[in-house]
């Protein structure tokens, strides 16, 4: 029996976007943070860390989800992620991460993106919502 995957702990205190709302076609890359919170890599080089309103079991674990937005965005309040396991769980809001420079080293773990070279052309691809 293998162990359950180790999160990442996010720092306390961050500052809400403005924005409700994020393009998927901007998002980079994800990473799953925790069974409440999903770090997004946005094309402009920003880190956010999407919020969910409740624990959503399994999300960490199985670290895979789909968006269930409308008209190719997700909007905090609104809409929702569905996990491996068909569970949909509500969008709380979003947050920017800091990410100062030199991070990469491991001081600011949820800085890192899920794929080696940060000026790779590794795009994320939503799959399409039912």
């Amino acid at each position: 029996v293998s162990a359950p995957p180790a999160g990442i702990a996010l720092p306390p205190d961050l500052k809400p976007l403005k924005e409700h709302c994020l393009a998927i076609a901007d998002i980079r890359a994800s990473r799953v943070a925790s069974d409440d919170a999903v770090i997004l890599f946005l094309k402009d080089g920003r880190v956010v860390v999407m919020r969910l309103k409740r624990r959503c079991p399994q999300l960490l674990f199985h670290g895979r989800f789909r968006f269930a937005g409308e008209m190719g965005q997700i909007c905090a309040e609104l809409d929702r992620i569905v996990t491996r396991a068909g569970l949909r769980c509500s969008i709380a809001g979003f947050a920017l991460l800091p990410c100062p420079k030199g991070t990469a080293n491991g001081s600011a773990p949820w800085c890192r993106p899920p794929f080696p070279d940060p000026d790779s052309q590794a795009s994320f691809s939503p799959p399409e919502s039912p």
